[in-house]
């Protein structure tokens, strides 16, 4: 839509258009009237003056009227490129946040909200079907008549599709003024459906063509972001799978803590999330969780227990995931979760807030589960020698925060 200007010359292309007329235009007119005032009393008749005088009048006003209408073209010209500039930038914005959501769901919702959004739609739908003579479902809608107007139109947009499955040009429906929207349906290329739709619809007015084209880079934007974030989805979980792999070999090297990166990873999770933990450090803080003690694959077993060999275990680690994308953000995580807050850990002996939350949390946990879980050597510590056993080490080994939380969560009976 365009946006009206507040004022004549409010455009710096458009003063430039006037300084332009006024000197190829005005300038000129104006000399022509002054000749004409020292021409007219020369002129032989009553006659050749009026008409001297209306020439000059005349071109004046054609001038003045050349200038409005010059002037009106060159602000649409204006004001249309000033949209398309705001569209493109949009759209690229869109590109942007479609790049970097989390999950192919949030592509989706992402997709229909932006829609709605760039062409003033009253709703939107992303639809998807496994085979072309299956219905439609819904991947993400958004609008309080969406479910309504779906259900009246399915049919019709299904249809229109089937004419030509391999179109790959917009389609769109005028509302015919008696209630029934405007739509647009634009294919969106997903890999794991053979027929995806990109929907915009609205009443009272059509759906221009800039806007048609807003709607198709858009529905293109959509197809390669949601494939490539299924493809993520589906990466993590193949390393869900490759994980719980690693975690059971861990278990069998390392006999004499079964089932302990399960717990820890259990534990931190529920410290994590009272701490305000979230997202993708969360996701960080499992896999160090599973994975803090995979640098142990590399020390033989009867090693297992000389501190020369096992001090070495969250550097190798780290080192392992780091070469892996998935892993990649647990890595210092495991790097540093025997480091002590107060300088005494290893292996590069940082201090405070220098270690990660992630590490402070891990550690806390770790040794919380070693206690509490039955030892080759020992049974399981009670809960408040436990406590007692990790308060006394507050501020040297364990951050203050953290075990706060434990115990908080070990009263609750969250723990």
């Amino acid at each position: 839509m365009l946006r009206k200007t507040n004022s004549l010359f409010d455009q710096s292309l458009d003063r430039s258009v006037f300084v332009a007329f006024f000197l190829g235009a005005i300038t000129p007119l104006v000399g022509f009237a002054v000749v004409s005032e020292r021409l007219m009393p020369n002129l032989a008749s009553r006659d050749e003056q009026v008409a001297l005088a209306s020439l000059v009048v005349t071109t004046g006003f054609l001038s003045l009227g050349a200038f409005l209408a010059l002037r009106r073209i060159v602000a649409k010209a204006v004001l249309r490129i000033t949209d398309q500039n705001a569209r493109l930038e949009s759209l690229l914005l869109v590109a942007r946040e479609l790049a970097d959501a989390p999950h192919a769901q949030a592509v989706a919702e992402s997709a229909v909200a932006w829609a709605a959004r760039l062409t003033d739609a009253e709703a939107t739908w992303l639809l998807t079907r496994e085979a072309w003579d299956k219905p439609f479902s819904v991947l993400a809608t958004r609008g309080d008549d969406a479910e309504a107007w779906l259900e009246v139109g399915a049919d019709e947009w299904s249809e229109l599709v089937n004419r030509d499955p391999d179109a790959e040009r917009p389609i769109r429906i005028e509302g015919d003024g008696s209630g029934a929207p405007s739509v647009v349906l634009v294919p969106v290329g997903l890999e794991t459906d053979p027929c995806a739709l990109l929907v915009v619809a609205r009443r009272g007015r059509a759906f221009s063509p800039d806007e048609v084209d807003v709607v198709a880079t858009l529905g293109a934007q959509t197809g390669v972001a949601y494939t490539s974030a299924d493809r993520g989805d589906g990466q993590r979980n193949f390393f869900s799978h490759v994980t719980d792999l690693v975690v059971a070999a861990l278990d069998t090297h390392i006999q004499y803590r079964s089932g302990h990166a399960s717990r820890v990873a259990a534990l931190a999770n529920r410290v994590a999330r009272a701490m305000g933990v979230e997202g993708e450090a969360l996701q960080d803080l499992h896999f160090a969780a599973l994975l803090h003690d995979v640098g142990m694959l590399r020390i033989p077993a009867a090693n297992q227990r000389a501190p020369v060999f096992f001090r070495k275990h969250p550097t190798v680690g780290a080192r392992m995931l780091s070469r892996i994308r998935v892993w990649e953000g647990a890595a210092p995580i495991v790097a540093q979760h025997h480091e002590r807050p107060d300088g005494t850990g290893y292996p590069d002996g940082l201090v405070g807030d220098d270690i990660v939350l992630g590490a402070r949390i891990l550690a806390v946990c770790d040794a919380w589960d070693a206690m509490r879980t039955e030892d080759l050597h020992r049974p399981p510590i009670p809960v408040e020698e436990a406590l007692a056993e990790l308060h006394a080490h507050v501020g040297g080994q364990f951050d203050g925060d953290v075990v706060a939380t434990l115990e908080a969560l070990v009263r609750e009976g969250a723990i």
